[in-house]
């Protein structure tokens, strides 16, 4: 089964409030066996806030733009 991710999705899962992050993960585990997808779009739309934080920017951007 493929499984297409939103950005919200993404961002709440590393980025959210505590229990909005532990609900959306537990959430998530329910089809740790998917193959998991992202568009570009989503991809670019989860690095806004990064981008923002220099610090973040360092460490993830370059592994977020590879293809």
């Amino acid at each position: 089964m493929r499984l297409y991710f939103d950005s919200c999705v993404l961002i709440y899962a590393l980025d959210g409030a505590e229990q909005l992050r532990r609900h959306t993960l537990q959430q998530l585990e329910r089809y740790g066996d998917a193959d998991w997808v992202i568009s570009d779009l989503v991809r670019m739309e989860c690095l806004v806030g990064p981008r923002a934080d220099s610090k973040f920017s360092q460490e993830l951007i370059p592994a977020a733009a590879a293809p």
